[in-house]
């Protein structure tokens, strides 16, 4: 997913917000894959 779609999604609450760090959002890694989970996909976020 690009950020334009991810920026579109957080405006429609389809998407976890995370939060704005030095103009930057992050996200928690949980977050991201309960999402994924929510929509039956697979997902190994690593940092």
């Amino acid at each position: 997913m690009n950020k334009f779609s991810i920026y579109h999604k957080i405006r429609n609450n389809k998407f976890p917000k995370g939060v704005k760090l030095n103009g930057k959002r992050l996200f928690k890694v949980s977050e991201l894959e309960d999402y994924y989970k929510s929509l039956n996909i697979e997902s190994k976020v690593t940092i």
